[in-house]
Order: structure tokens, then C-alpha cells, then sequence
């Protein structure tokens, strides 16, 4: 229970900090939500279902890394190692991962949202959501112990390109050939192998982030 309620704490103060800097969400949606016209925009009359697929994903990416690096500029060294102190490094991985997970989510329905005001539409959107769901997990896990390790360097942004891309990049590779698997109205038995994948990457990525965390925490 006190796992549980350190957990429930940490969640909900990192929401009250990040709504807290409304220049900080404001620029991060600002920047989703004019990626998406521009893009569309300049690929208008070319947008077939692969090249909406490529420009989502790569824009939910960026979002998501925006989003990590400026959230981990936020972070003062004080409440750290005030933090450091009362909860386990468990519990605050843990609560960062899901905040991320929820904060990426949001940000990736909206970008659906806005390509369907814009004109796609999806064969079966329940599906999709359900892979954005995982692929928000997968980012949250790694991007929540990548952007904790840009905070003791001075080339934050840097530090999180170099390790991000070569991980994140393959993983998106997956979700991209399911998006049109999905458009093909291709058959479940073939679509779950690779949503079992997106699971297994999902564990993976949350894991190695609970697991590793706590030896950079003692730093």
C-alpha cells in the first residue's frame, strides 16, 4: 500500500508541476498540432495511407522527445533530492513512466483527432489506438530514463538524439508496417504476431527503465 500511495502522490505531482509551465504544454501542443497542417499542407493531394503513416509516427516521435526534454529541463536538482529522500527509486521511475505514457497518449489521440478533421480516416481506429496505446508505453519507458540521464549533462538534447533514434527508430519501424497491415484489412492472426511484439517492448522498455534507474538515482 505505501507503494501504491507514493506511486498515486508522485503521478499527481508530476502533472501539477508540468500544468504548472503552460508556456512548456502550450509549445509542446503548438508544435504537434501545426506539424500535422504543415504537413498536410505540403503533401495535400499526395497524402496516401503510407505517407499519412510515415508523417503521424514521425511527428508523435518528435512530440514525445519535445516533450521529454523540456519536461526534464523543468527539473530542479532541490526537489530531487528532496525527492530522493521519501520514495524509493521505484516509485518515481515508475510514476514518470506512467505520466509520460498518459502525457504521449494524449498527445497521439490528438494528432489522430486532427488527421480526421483533416480527412483520414481509419479502417479500424480501435485498433490503432490500441497500438498507440503500447507504442506510448514503449516511449515512456525508454524516454523516461533517457531524459532523467540528459539532466546531468549540459548537451541535454543531444545526449537524447544520440540514445533515442537508434532505439526508438526500429520500433517504430514495427508500428509502421502494422498501420498498414491494418489499412490492408489484413487478418488477426497475422496482425497479432506484431502486436505481441508491441507488448514485448512494452515490458522490455518499462523493465530495463525500473532496473537501471536506481543506479543512476544513487548519483
Amino acid at each position: 500500500m505505501a507503494f501504491v500511495s507514493a506511486l498515486i502522490s508522485l503521478i499527481f505531482n508530476e502533472f501539477k508541476n508540468e500544468f504548472r509551465s503552460k508556456a512548456t504544454i502550450f509549445s509542446t501542443f503548438l508544435f504537434l498540432i501545426s506539424s500535422t497542417y504543415l504537413s498536410y499542407m505540403l503533401f495535400k493531394g499526395l497524402i496516401n495511407k503510407p505517407v499519412w503513416s510515415a508523417i503521424y509516427w514521425l511527428v508523435f516521435l518528435f512530440s514525445a522527445l519535445c516533450c521529454a526534454l523540456m519536461n526534464a529541463n523543468q527539473q530542479n536538482r532541490s526537489r530531487l533530492l528532496y525527492v530522493y529522500q521519501i520514495v524509493s527509486s521505484e516509485s518515481f521511475i515508475v510514476a514518470r513512466i506512467v505520466f509520460y505514457a498518459l502525457y504521449f497518449f494524449t498527445l497521439g489521440l490528438l494528432s489522430l483527432l486532427l488527421w480526421t478533421l483533416l480527412g483520414i480516416e481509419l479502417y479500424n481506429p480501435l485498433l490503432f489506438i490500441q497500438m498507440l496505446f503500447f507504442q506510448s508505453i514503449i516511449f515512456s519507458g525508454f524516454l523516461s530514463l533517457i531524459s532523467f540521464l540528459s539532466t546531468k549533462t549540459t548537451q541535454g538534447f543531444a545526449l537524447m538524439s544520440v540514445l533515442s533514434f537508434p532505439i526508438l527508430l526500429p520500433d517504430l519501424l514495427i508500428v509502421q508496417k502494422l498501420t498498414h497491415l491494418l489499412e490492408d484489412q489484413i487478418q488477426w492472426a497475422i496482425l497479432s504476431k506484431y502486436y505481441l511484439a508491441l507488448l514485448i517492448l512494452s515490458l522490455i522498455s518499462v523493465g530495463l527503465s525500473v532496473v537501471l534507474f536506481p543506479y543512476i538515482w544513487s548519483e
